[in-house]
């Protein structure tokens, strides 16, 4: 059995900065770059980070995620792979000026993937 991931894709070499900085497990977290064909537009480097699921990783995906917003509001597209291969894709989509705690609607989110239930919990109980 594998390890369970999430997978943050378009991030920018900034973006892979701010999140190596808000994950403190480096094991728990890959990078792979890509670069955009000369004749095509956007880019030069793309990155994305792969993150083994652990309390401390998605805790640091929270904070990243909330760092990170754009005008109030976060978009971000994120890949779920169980152990047992399966993925599961979705766009996160959080306006952090509702009156929900806007850390709470990004965990349901991403628990919503079928992230492990007993994780969540953890980082529900630390936030």
């Amino acid at each position: 059995m594998s390890t369970a991931t999430i997978e943050l894709r378009g991030l920018s070499p900034l973006d892979r900065a701010e999140l190596r900085n808000c994950i403190r497990n480096d094991a728990s977290l890959v990078f792979q770059e890509s670069s955009v064909p000369e004749n095509r537009y956007g880019e030069p480097v793309t990155v994305v980070a792969i993150v083994a699921v652990s309390i401390p990783a998605i805790q640091g995906i929270i904070a990243w995620l909330m760092k990170s917003r754009h005008h109030g509001e976060i978009d971000r597209e994120v890949t779920y792979t169980s152990p047992n291969g399966e993925t599961r894709s979705t766009r996160i989509r959080v306006k952090v000026d509702s009156s929900e705690a806007p850390d709470r609607a990004v965990l349901e989110q991403i628990g919503a993937l079928g992230v492990d239930p007993d994780v969540l919990k953890e980082v529900a109980a630390g936030s």
